[in-house]
């Protein structure tokens, strides 16, 4: 809703805080779905550089997920 107002900072900042709370809460496939909303939004933008540093942080413990609607997601994104 915030990046359909313009607001694109607040965007970033909003799902960036929702990865590191999914993160902090040991929810794996809640941080999957943060991360891919931020890496969907920056690619909008063209900054997608943006949400390198929270996919490499990611990228290490996918291998602990099983098959699941948002690792494909993640993937496709």
């Amino acid at each position: 809703m915030l990046g359909l107002m313009g607001r694109y900072d607040a965007t970033v900042e909003a799902l960036g805080e929702a990865a590191h709370l999914d993160r902090a809460a040991h929810d794996l496939d809640g941080e999957l779905e943060a991360v891919t909303h931020l890496m969907e939004f920056t690619i909008e933008r063209g900054t997608h550089l943006e949400a390198l540093p929270w996919v490499e942080t990611l990228l290490p413990r996918l291998e602990e997920l099983s098959p699941s609607k948002a690792l494909v997601r993640f993937f496709c994104s």
